[in-house]
């Protein structure tokens, strides 16, 4: 087999192989970690206050506080929020935002809800979740699902497009 040297950073590592298993270990402790994986954000902001990398403006031209609106709605470690949608701007702001303000999210691919035909899955995904709030990209496009999987007591918020009976 031939092997080839592969640059791993500055840390001292240790490897080993075991059969066909290569093992890696650090030797250089890891630096701490942040309290919450928002924290360098928060001070890369107050760092460079002139640099956004993501913002939006309500129809009144204020900044849409995106983490205390989700608190604001009850959201917590026992009532998630839960997001159908695929990779656009809106799950990314909602993720940010949730996960700044401290509440667990969870991205569920939008095969769960716009291709299957069987919502089984789904539902055991938003049981599991118990969420306060479900985000859906489009409401119209994703009715089944929701249909099929929205608990009661959840919050629909939508990206674009209606459900009926919830707004």
């Amino acid at each position: 087999m031939r092997c080839r040297a592969v640059h791993l950073g500055h840390p001292e590592i240790r490897a080993w192989r075991e059969g066909d298993v290569w093992h890696v270990d650090a030797v250089t402790p890891l630096a701490p970690l942040p309290l919450r994986w928002t924290g360098p954000l928060g001070r890369g902001a107050a760092a460079h206050p002139g640099r956004t990398p993501v913002a939006r403006r309500g129809p009144d031209g204020a900044w849409i506080r995106i983490g205390q609106a989700l608190r604001d709605r009850g959201l917590s470690a026992e009532r998630s929020l839960a997001i159908l949608s695929g990779n656009d701007r809106e799950r990314f702001q909602l993720a940010l935002g949730a996960a700044y303000a401290g509440i667990p999210y969870a991205p569920i691919s939008p095969a769960y809800s716009l291709v299957a035909t069987d919502y089984g899955k789904l539902r055991d995904l938003i049981v599991q979740l118990t969420p306060g709030a479900v985000y859906a990209a489009d409401g119209a496009l994703s009715a089944l699902a929701l249909d099929a999987a929205l608990p009661a007591d959840a919050e629909l918020i939508l990206g674009a497009g209606v459900h009926a009976g919830r707004r």
